[in-house]
């Protein structure tokens, strides 16, 4: 019984890291399409999870984080967002390697627990 809530209680876990990584993405965004335009327009003019430039009208929003193995060039330019770049980059890494990683486990063991009985 319990082995069988271990993926529901390690993905509730894990949600408010995900969910931090991508509020994290839109400040970045907000703060581009706010402060720098250009740099915003250049890498093409993307919408976050939640954030969207107010003369975007796509429905949907789009998925934008990355891992990258080092900063974009353009963080450079826009030293006052580099604290919510690294932020949004570490939760998306606990996310990806580390979150997502024993949520996957936890539904095996979960599955091998349930076809045992």
């Amino acid at each position: 019984m319990i082995v069988g809530l271990l993926p529901v209680v390690v993905f509730l876990v894990a949600v408010p890291v995900l969910i931090r990584a991508l509020v994290a993405n839109d400040r970045v965004l907000e703060g581009l399409y706010r402060q720098h335009r250009e740099i915003w327009t250049r890498i093409g003019s993307p919408r976050g999870w939640s954030w969207r430039a107010p003369e975007d009208k796509g429905l949907f929003p789009q998925m934008v984080i990355t891992l990258r193995p080092a900063p974009p060039v353009w963080l450079e330019q826009a030293a006052e967002l580099e604290v919510e770049y690294s932020t949004g980059q570490r939760m998306t890494k606990l996310w990806s390697y580390v979150a997502m990683p024993i949520f996957a486990v936890s539904i095996v063991v979960a599955a091998i627990e349930g076809f045992s009985k």
